[in-house]
């Protein structure tokens, strides 16, 4: 299970996430790019809301030899995907910032520091179950209309803070 805690399990997550009458439940995943370049998106469950947020290098990338179990320099460790979402979480208004979805990756296994700093409860999907997120799955699909010769810093330039209908129109729910 690793960094998946039975408290973090999705079936405890609160029951009023499901009916999307609450603003404030996000969903979030971990997209790679082109030349490795990462960008996390994150979806607000009832409104659409979508931000897609980029990931940038750390110091010693391209430099530094890659070492197993050693620092992520290419951008999409746990601790730096834990600050950029901070980061970007703390544009959104309190009363918003109620939950976030995210898929099993190890990506966020620094989701207790994340929740500690911002308050925003972490929930995992069941192992292979891509329909639990299905904000983020379906409606910013970016596979549909993301060229793969896209870099992330010209994405989240482009797409960064609209709402998802006017990023994606005709995608449903």
């Amino acid at each position: 299970m690793g960094h998946v805690t039975a408290d973090t399990e999705l079936d405890k997550r609160p029951k009023e996430v499901d009916d999307r009458k609450i603003a404030g439940h996000w969903e979030g995943d971990l997209i790679i790019e082109l030349k490795r370049s990462a960008v996390a998106t994150l979806i607000e469950r009832t409104t659409r809301y979508a931000m897609l947020v980029h990931l940038s290098r750390q110091v010693g990338y391209g430099i530094i030899a890659p070492k197993k179990n050693g620092l992520a320099l290419a951008g999409y460790g746990a601790l730096t995907m834990k600050d950029v979402l901070v980061n970007a979480m703390s544009s959104v208004p309190a009363s918003l910032r109620r939950s976030l979805t995210w898929d099993r990756g190890k990506e966020l296994s620094a989701h207790a520091l994340f929740t500690e700093e911002t308050k925003i409860l972490v929930y995992f999907a069941d192992a292979k179950n891509p329909w639990q997120r299905g904000s983020n799955g379906h409606r910013l699909n970016t596979a549909n209309f993301v060229p793969r010769s896209s870099s992330a810093p010209s994405l989240t330039t482009c797409f960064s803070g609209r709402w998802a209908g006017s990023v994606l129109p005709g995608t449903t729910r």
